[in-house]
């Protein structure tokens, strides 16, 4: 089969041994649709994984299932899992598909245990059953947040996470997206989701900086009403400079790791229910074997224009 490799050749498509699934502890999964993360571009930038990347992913089952992937899987039985906080279970991180232990779905075929797969509804189409993953990060940042119905939410930064994550509180909330690039408040535009200029002055009851920048934290810490919290979901990244002003709003800052299965097929349902959120989200699409390509439009959002960028095998 045919594998991308991130590496000192910068992105490489090679082949590789096709996967053998382990019966009753493993299934193998045709990919059909793969989506670039922020996080795969930073992997390239500092030379590589040890295994092949891809973390976003969906496909079939040897038996024709259509599936997404969960790219995590907890071990069931530790005290983090029992408490619902699976995310925080040390093999959730250490057999993490597409960045450690496991190779991902930059790929034909991919392995997954029976629990990591999540089958899909014909309202959700294999080929955009990738946005399950980026949409489950966003289900998680919420619950982190836990923002009342009727509160006035602030999310900072419009990708893919942040438009999600708006379309998510609409319903329930008082929400406004902050946008720099044209295509970005249109998509918020054609989801609902009202869209703000960043520089404009705010007051939000609680902030989601889904961007995970500095200067996107002081604009999360500036909108911030005395007592509000903020969800930041980029400080394992990079070393945040926070302000006096955090002290002296009393701000509750917190962190949002990936997601449990919980959140997983919640954001799979959320989606499923949302018929018009995957094809407006999902900007780019290529074929595996023009992944440089691929990689190239996720890292140029401005001048491509894109916001999920997905190949397909």
């Amino acid at each position: 089969m045919r594998a991308i490799r991130f590496g000192s050749a910068g992105v490489t498509l090679e082949d590789a041994a096709e996967p053998v699934p382990d019966p009753g502890r493993t299934q193998r999964v045709r990919i059909v649709s793969a989506g670039i993360c922020g996080s795969d571009l930073g992997f390239i930038a500092q030379g590589g994984v040890p295994v092949v990347p891809g973390h976003e992913m969906a496909g079939l089952t040897d038996d024709g299932r259509p599936v997404a992937v969960q790219p995590n899987a907890a071990c069931s039985d530790c005290p983090l899992c029992a408490s619902g906080r699976a995310n925080l279970c040390p093999s959730s991180m250490a057999n993490f598909s597409g960045m450690a232990g496991v190779d991902g779905g930059f790929a034909d075929y991919v392995l997954a245990r029976p629990e990591q797969l999540h089958e899909l509804p014909a309202s959700l189409p294999v080929e955009l059953g990738a946005l399950v993953e980026p949409a489950a990060v966003a289900r998680h940042a919420l619950v982190r947040l836990a923002a009342p119905a009727g509160a006035e939410v602030l999310v900072v930064g419009a990708g893919t996470i942040g438009l999600l994550a708006a379309a998510m509180l609409t319903p329930t909330h008082s929400v406004s997206l902050a946008t720099r690039h044209p295509h970005q408040r249109a998509a918020a535009e054609a989801l609902g989701v009202r869209a703000v200029d960043p520089d404009d002055a705010f007051a939000a009851d609680a902030v989601l900086d889904s961007a995970g920048g500095q200067s996107s934290l002081e604009l999360a810490i500036d909108a911030a009403r005395p007592g509000a919290g903020i969800v930041t979901l980029g400080a394992a990244t990079w070393q945040p400079k926070l302000t006096e002003t955090i002290l002296y709003k009393e701000l509750d800052l917190r962190l949002s790791l990936i997601y449990t299965g919980d959140d997983f097929r919640d954001a799979l349902t959320f989606l499923a229910g949302r018929p018009d959120i995957a094809p407006t989200l999902v900007t780019h699409h290529f074929a595996l074997a023009d992944a440089e390509h691929a990689f190239a439009a996720a890292g140029a959002r401005s001048g491509q224009r894109s916001i999920k960028v997905l190949m397909h095998p």
